[in-house]
Order: C-alpha cells, then structure tokens, then sequence
C-alpha cells in the first residue's frame, strides 16, 4: 500500500486530509483512506510483513461509506469480519450487505442472530 501524504510531489492530485491507495479499484480509479485512520508505523513494524493496521472506532465505522466497508470486511477472516459485522447497527449493516459481493453477502449474514438478521434484511428491502 502506498500512502501519499499532502508533502509528496506525487500526490498533487491527493487532497491533503487523504491517502492514496496505490493499487486501484477495478475501473483503475484509486481509492483514498482519510489520514485520520492510518496510525504511524516504525520501522520494526513495517520490516516484519506487508500488513498495515488501521485504527477506527465504532462511531468512526458508521462514517465510511458502505462499499469501502463492504470491501474491508471481504479482506478479513472469518471471525474477525463477524465481529465486526455484528457490531454495527442495522441500518448500516444492510447497507453494508447490499454493496458486498454475494458469497461475503451468504458469509457475514449467515452467523447473525436471527431477530437481527430479520431486521437487517428489513432494512434492506425498505431501500
């Protein structure tokens, strides 16, 4: 991954508050990570693999828009996608479903309590 920060003579395009994806979406536009979510590494850190962490709250998870969080979900293991999954509210977890691909759609509703399923899947049809 690589971030652009608002000093970089590469990312004249990159608005300051953001960073820059370097590998881009399927129709070859980047995609752009707020700099308020990515904490700072050492060098230790980022020497012993390629992972980058990002830190975000629960409040800050009902910010993002439901297809980068659908698309977050889709790169994680199974229990952790769970737990985040039924973590958030109905609303946002049906808006969450409608933008992630069928099999992660079949995968993250599929170990929700039932009342909350039902609730989410409400959701849903009422957009």
């Amino acid at each position: 991954v690589l971030l652009q920060g608002p000093n970089d003579p590469s990312s004249t395009s990159t608005p300051p508050s953001t960073a820059s994806c370097a590998n881009g979406d399927s129709a070859g536009r980047h995609q752009l990570i707020s700099w308020r979510y990515v904490q700072p590494l050492s060098i230790e850190d980022a020497a012993g693999s390629d992972v980058v962490s990002l830190s975000i709250t629960r409040n800050q998870i009902k910010e993002l828009p439901g297809e980068d969080l659908a698309d977050a979900l889709e790169e994680l293991s199974g229990k952790k996608q769970q737990a985040i999954f039924s973590a958030l509210d109905s609303e946002k977890a049906a808006e969450v479903l409608v933008e992630a691909e069928p099999r992660a759609q079949h995968q993250l509703i599929a170990n929700v309590r039932r009342e909350k399923a039902r609730t989410i899947l409400s959701e849903m049809s009422v957009a």
